[in-house]
């Protein structure tokens, strides 16, 4: 999002690596309240600092505004990617008005809490374009769920951005900033309306290259894919549109001859799969340095910038190991 012709909407990113927390966030605060009429702040904090005194420094620079946001597993922003800022954007002019929302106690009842938190879309139905954005707990499971409760409000009309919240790899619980709160293992979902009275771009790339062919998914549970990996000879590794039908619909397939051992794969992290229907098909997928400053260069146009711990750590040449502990 840029001024644009009217210079009615605005978007501004401040960073500060001060090892003070207050000091940090007010700073990066500053730096982003660059136009008029600010009327929302985005906070992504390092989980090394004091999230009650981000939350603060925030506050003496963007008093009774709201604010959104959470800590992070490393900072993208002005400069590149980065760990341990307090890095700040926020958003505002007279083209621009927000209406936010937060759900507690999402473990258990994800789709309740989408539904919950989509109506803060409803007071700016009248506005001509909207966007949603989810700020979620990193450590819940089946956020797809949280996805269907928002479709079952909103519908597909209303284009939804976000992301998760982390704690650096500590695997012990992450922050979310919610108005003048810090929700703490907070299994809560944020959510902010952003109505535009000109269009809002949500520019979606991930820079990422198929790696063999498809595999087979014959069961999963927890957050764990079983597969069946492909060989020459075998049905399974007919692409997926020339396989014959090998079992009844919710059934897994057993193929003729001695089937190959299913191979176990974690999917961890925010974007655990839902329960995957046996036949369905599983790609591995690979993306590098190159191919990630790609995407980025090539959704980055009018677009509000998140991404993920993949491309942080891929920008910064190291490699993601292990996932989170969740919630169910």
């Amino acid at each position: 999002m840029s001024a644009g012709a009217t210079g009615r909407r605005w978007l501004a990113v401040g960073r500060s690596d001060s090892l003070d927390s207050a000091t940090a966030a007010a700073t990066a605060a500053r730096a982003a309240m660059t136009g008029a009429e600010p009327k929302l702040v985005i906070v992504f904090s390092a989980i090394t600092h004091d999230p009650a005194a981000v939350l603060d420094g925030v506050r003496q620079v963007a008093s009774g505004m709201p604010v959104v946001g959470c800590t992070t597993h490393g900072e993208i922003g002005p400069g590149g990617p980065t760990d341990g800022t307090v890095t700040v954007a926020a958003l505002g002019g007279p083209g621009i008005t927000v209406s936010t929302a937060v759900a507690e106690g999402v473990a258990g009842r994800q789709r309740d809490a989408g539904a919950e938190v989509a109506r803060c879309a409803e007071p700016l139905a009248d506005q001509p374009h909207r966007v949603l954005m989810l700020l979620t707990d990193g450590f819940v499971r089946d956020q797809e769920s949280i996805l269907r409760g928002v479709y079952s409000v909103l519908g597909a009309g209303v284009p939804l951005f976000g992301g998760a919240s982390a704690d650096g790899w500590r695997m012990t619980g992450s922050h979310l900033f919610a108005g003048d709160r810090v929700l703490s293992d907070a299994d809560a979902v944020v959510a902010v309306t952003i109505a535009s009275e000109a269009p809002l771009a949500v520019g979606v790339r991930h820079g990422y290259r198929k790696v063999g062919d498809a595999m087979i998914v014959t069961s999963s549970g927890g957050g764990r894919i079983q597969t069946r990996r492909h060989r020459r000879g075998h049905p399974a590794a007919r692409p997926a549109h020339h396989r014959p039908r090998l079992a009844e619909p919710g059934r897994a397939a057993r193929p003729a001859g001695r089937p190959e051992r299913p191979t176990d794969v974690q999917v961890g992290g925010a974007g655990s799969p839902r329960t995957w229907k046996p036949m369905s098909s599983l790609m591995r997928l690979r993306g590098d340095t190159g191919s990630h400053w790609g995407s980025a260069r090539s959704s980055r146009s009018n677009s509000m910038p998140l991404s993920c711990t993949v491309r942080r750590n891929s920008l910064r040449n190291s490699t993601v190991s292990c996932s989170p502990p969740q919630r169910r």
